[in-house]
């Protein structure tokens, strides 16, 4: 008998506060092989996350719609979040400058 399946795709991180508000984007493609795995699809991020103006749902820092020019703050949050091991596929990232960011081992698809 296999294990359910999580409904998040990301765990939080370990020391989150308790109800810790967690990302409602839904995952729309599955990846066809290696990581991350295949259940992706139809699974919410999970990633601790907060309110933006334009999004009309919670999501993280990297699925959220809001523009990302001159943001100084992705660049360590992204980091953070590859050394976590997150999964940031279809992260939203345009205008972003990560010039200077060190995203090896990142797991970006899409």
């Amino acid at each position: 008998m296999s294990e359910p399946l999580p409904n998040y795709v990301n765990d939080l991180p370990e020391g989150s506060p308790p109800k810790t508000r967690r990302c409602a984007y839904v995952f729309k493609c599955i990846w066809p092989h290696g990581q991350p795995p295949q259940w992706v699809k139809g699974h919410s991020c999970g990633l601790p996350a907060e309110p933006h103006d334009s999004d009309p749902e919670v999501r993280c820092y990297f699925h959220s719609a809001r523009p990302r020019e001159n943001d100084g703050e992705l660049n360590g949050l992204l980091e953070k979040a590859v050394a976590d091991q997150a999964y940031l596929g279809e992260a939203h990232l345009e205008g972003a400058n990560l010039m200077l960011a060190d995203l090896e081992g990142a797991n970006l698809p899409g």
